[in-house]
């Protein structure tokens, strides 16, 4: 089954590789909108995983195949669906800045949305930077209400100390020789 490829909202580039991508990704067969629902749903994976994972690898796996803009209302929508909604007369909580993983408990739908975002952009160095700036506005507009919506960009940042650590050759791991 072949399929045309969808528009996104966002520029096209037009360099060679990216022509060739597009070529190549307008040329693999698509699974059928109608179906990623029950695809979501049949996916197995280990009951230590978050509940948002198969949404999450689904996501970023049609985005890294160009079809991230038909996938992301269907994933965000499998990874939503569990956590109820806030009324229109209920309050947003504020968000905690200092914990966003405290947000889980405090609007677990903000929760998930946090996760989206987060995988696409810890994604970036696999799938591209284009793909991951139009998958982050394209979540936005799948939005259906803003209040849930995350400030959160990345959970886990380098504190200080670690940076300097790290510019110092003090660091552990791979890159300094370390272990």
């Amino acid at each position: 089954m072949r399929t045309t490829r969808q528009t996104s909202s966002c520029p096209s580039n037009t360099s060679p590789g990216a022509q060739r991508a597009r070529q190549s990704s307008s040329e693999m067969p698509l699974l059928q909108p109608h179906a990623i629902p029950a695809f979501l749903r049949s996916l197995a994976l280990p009951s230590s995983s978050p509940q948002a994972a198969p949404a999450l690898v689904s996501l970023l796996a049609a985005t890294s195949l160009g079809h991230g803009q038909t996938w992301l209302p269907h994933c965000l929508k499998h990874a939503l669906d569990p956590h109820p909604r806030l009324s229109p007369a209920t309050a947003v909580p504020p968000e905690p800045v200092a914990n966003p993983l405290l947000d889980a408990e405090l609007h677990p739908r903000r929760f998930v949305v946090a996760q989206l975002k987060e995988a696409l952009v810890k994604s970036a160095s696999l799938i591209g930077v284009p793909r991951v700036i139009c998958g982050l506005f394209d979540l936005e507009a799948a939005l259906e209400d803003k209040r849930d919506l995350s400030r959160a960009f990345v959970r886990n940042g380098l504190d200080d100390g670690m940076v300097a650590e790290r510019r110092d050759g003090k660091g552990c791991g791979p890159c300094t020789g370390t272990s």
